[in-house]
């Protein structure tokens, strides 16, 4: 029995027209594994590992944590950097967070649900974003802490940032989770 095509997993899964007509071009001899491999945008890789078995995802947790972990501290730096030189006190009251949340003195939810508090009181929350990005990675699942950290390196980078984010997000992905977990051929 030969391995099913990186096509016919993505068509079976409901894969996104852009997603398919990407497998396509990796040609008919691709699996999913090739996929996994090929593919440069971290958004996909969290949509693939999605779509595995519950006993699955639940033994890939710690990996995907770590990976989490990375994403989400890369968009509070860029959060930082855009806020350089505003003195709104929720902006202080941010970085004082991130600064704690960096170094691994606080990672509390209570203490980013105060923050977070803070910076949406200011119409102008331009880091509110990326606050709400490491408060995500904190409270919620994997793959929403990542759209919360790719919202975040938008409203401090700009939409031009996207696409090399993404490519960043895959490589911490494929560190943690180098192959393809999912079904195997026989």
């Amino acid at each position: 029995m030969s391995a099913e095509s990186a096509y016919a997993w993505g068509e079976r899964h409901g894969s996104c027209p852009e997603g398919l007509d990407w497998r396509e071009s990796l040609g008919e001899s691709a699996t999913q594994a090739d996929a996994w491999r090929a593919c440069r945008r971290g958004d996909w890789l969290f949509w693939q590992l999605a779509r595995l078995p519950a006993t699955t995802q639940a033994r890939l947790q710690p990996a995907l944590h770590r990976a989490v972990n990375r994403i989400v501290a890369r968009a509070i730096r860029r959060a930082m950097r855009g806020l350089r030189g505003v003195r709104a006190e929720w902006a202080t009251a941010w970085r004082r967070w991130a600064r704690a949340r960096l170094s691994g003195v606080d990672r509390s939810r209570s203490s980013a649900a105060a923050a977070a508090k803070a910076a949406r009181s200011s119409a102008a929350a331009a880091g509110g974003a990326a606050y709400e990005a490491a408060a995500a990675a904190e409270a919620a699942e994997a793959t929403a802490a990542v759209a919360w950290a790719t919202a975040a390196a938008k409203a401090t980078a700009g939409a031009a940032y996207e696409a090399e984010d993404l490519r960043l997000q895959a490589e911490d992905l494929r560190r943690e989770i180098p192959e393809w977990p999912g079904e195997v051929a026989q």
